[in-house]
């Protein structure tokens, strides 16, 4: 029983000694949270509107500058010493405290560990009393400390954002009188399907703040009206031929052709929605998703329709060449109206063939001509006896002295999708007889052309050996056959 005694003995002093190591060190921590917590917020209670200004990383509002000043101002020199001498005194009781918290608990620390080499039950409850009252104590006056030191951190805060919301609301009435000034160049961007239009320019083209840029592309075989119903402009087809025919004018496509056209309606809208003109050029450039090839290009140009005048305008264009491709073409206007866009491509002469057993007749063109590449050339002569050799001999000029005709005829015609092409542009004809020597083609006549409505043109002839001895008989025509049925004879 002895043993039980002692042995319980035992545990309810290890048990009691553990109890108040727990209550040391729940003192001890406290005091080291509250000193830390003191130690963090001491700066932002104590310091001055100058310091905050000087110190990195932290920001004094205008608004709240002003308020402090007109607060100094009013103010008299007294009431700023009384209120540094409040916050000296503020300080120093502070650190008062903390140091007696300090002595408190470190003598708490001492009479602990007495404690632990005496065997008596009773002063261990003693020392146990004196050290809950000290730990009472202690977090009673850090209690009480930090929640002066919340008050005054709130009270703070509520200054700070009061500040900082005057001088956020001066910023914003600033902001609204103020207009943002323009960064010259200005670049305007209009976004097509498949391309892009871009408006370059500085201070001198006084375009007004906030205009917007317009760049509709005409299409082929589209009618593009008003509100009202009324057509807004020529078709695509119309001003390919005048762009065509403007640049052929102007000697541009002696060596090429216009091998791809493209027109858009430039103009500068307002934030009223009105039409605005530049006083000064501005930097017109095109973009195509699909860009030109470089190599097949040899020329680019822009070409200005004057709205309600059958007028043009030529622009020189530069090439922004990428990898190859043109990747864009600008110009520089101070006019808006529609621009056509011309790529010109090097010319390519084309031939086309038809053979019978005595003659040969072959076509030779170009792009201009814009034959349809699946194009074939049909011919056949016209034999004596039948209505149309007779039909055409009735008409020729070329006769001997017994009045016989000595001409022989052909029907020439070119043929795409089932149905008869007229070129767009002169073709060159080349027959060759194989079975009549040159000199028996009496070089001063002329070729007859016949037409379907009973007239005849007679054109120019060129007469050479052919590589097998028989004659060839060259010309030009502008129109190959007026309609289906015509003919053409050489004079032998």
């Amino acid at each position: 029983m002895d043993f039980i005694f002692r042995a319980a003995e035992k545990f309810l002093k290890d048990h009691k000694r553990l109890m108040r190591y727990r209550k040391v060190f729940a003192v001890l921590a406290a005091v080291v949270v509250f000193a830390t917590t003191y130690e963090l917020i001491l700066p932002a209670i104590t310091i001055d509107r100058q310091r905050a200004a000087e110190t990195p990383g932290m920001e004094v509002g205008v608004a709240a500058e002003e308020v402090v000043e007109e607060s100094e101002t009013e103010g008299s020199g007294a009431d700023e010493e009384d209120a540094e001498a409040a916050e000296e005194e503020s300080r120093t009781e502070a650190e008062q405290t903390l140091e007696n918290e300090d002595i408190d608990n470190s003598d708490a620390s001492e009479e602990s560990a007495d404690s632990e080499n005496v065997e008596n039950t009773d002063d261990g409850d003693a020392d146990q009393a004196n050290a809950d009252n000290g730990a009472d104590a202690a977090v009673d006056e850090n209690a009480e400390y930090n929640a002066d030191s919340k008050e005054t951190t709130e009270s703070s805060a509520n200054a700070e954002a009061d500040t900082s919301a005057a001088a956020t609301e001066e910023a914003a009435t600033t902001a609204t009188t103020e207009a943002p000034a323009v960064e010259y160049p200005v670049t305007l961007t209009y976004e097509g399907e498949d391309y892009t239009v871009t408006a370059t320019f500085d201070e001198t083209a006084a375009l007004p703040a906030g205009v917007s840029l317009d760049a509709l592309e005409i299409l082929p075989d589209m009618v593009y009206r008003d509100e009202d119903g009324n057509v807004l402009y020529d078709d695509y087809e119309v001003y390919l031929k005048k762009t065509v025919d403007t640049l052929e004018k102007d000697g541009r496509l002696e060596d090429s052709y216009v091998a791809s056209a493209r027109f858009f309606d430039i103009s500068f809208i307002d934030p009223e929605g009105n039409y605005v003109e530049p006083a000064a050029p501005v930097i017109i450039a095109t973009q195509y998703k699909k860009a030109l090839s470089a190599e097949d290009t040899v020329s680019t140009t822009a070409v200005r329709f004057e709205a309600g005048k059958d007028k043009t305008e030529i622009y020189e264009t530069k090439q922004d060449v990428k990898n190859g491709a043109i990747a864009e073409i600008s110009f520089q206007t101070k006019k808006t109206s529609v621009y056509g866009i011309a790529a010109a491509e090097a010319l390519e002469t084309k031939e086309l063939t038809a053979s019978g057993d005595t003659y040969e007749i072959s076509l030779s063109y170009n792009q201009k001509a814009e034959i349809p590449e699946d194009a074939k050339l049909e011919a056949h002569e016209l034999l004596p006896g039948t209505e149309k050799y007779e039909a055409c001999a009735a008409k020729s000029a070329n006769t001997d002295e017994n009045g016989e005709t000595t001409s022989r005829f052909f029907d020439i015609s070119i043929m795409a999708d089932g149905a008869e092409f007229e070129p767009k542009a002169p073709v060159n004809v080349k027959i060759t007889l194989k079975d009549t020597a040159p000199e028996k083609v009496a070089a001063d006549k002329e070729i007859t052309h016949f037409t379907n409505e009973g007239k005849v043109e007679n054109i120019p002839q060129e007469v050479e050996e052919s590589s097998d001895g028989g004659a060839e008989v060259t010309f030009q025509m502008d129109k190959l056959f007026d309609c289906r049925g015509s003919a053409s004879g050489s004079g032998q």
